[in-house]
């Protein structure tokens, strides 16, 4: 299971039981700017062990940061950005 919530707001929090990056032959032409999510789980070295053995685009691999969160980074086909971090 994980975890999306924002910590800086109270906003609910949403619990997910699978997130689903897909992959697609090619990237689309578009003239927009990536996104940005922050994807909190519980178990980050979990989530990432599957996302990595999926073959998902890992683009930082996970880390314990300075500022006190073990995350890393995914880039879609799209190159929007996804930290999914742990704190």
């Amino acid at each position: 299971m994980y975890e999306l919530k924002n910590k800086y707001r109270n906003d609910p929090l949403i619990r997910v039981d699978l997130i689903i990056i897909t992959a697609a032959d090619e990237r689309r032409e578009a003239t927009f700017e990536p996104a940005v999510l922050w994807v909190y789980c519980t178990d980050v070295d979990n989530c990432y062990a599957t996302l990595k053995s999926n073959g998902v685009n890992i683009v930082e691999n996970i880390d314990d940061k300075p500022w006190g969160t073990r995350q890393f980074t995914v880039h879609d086909l799209d190159i929007n950005v996804f930290y999914f971090h742990h704190s």
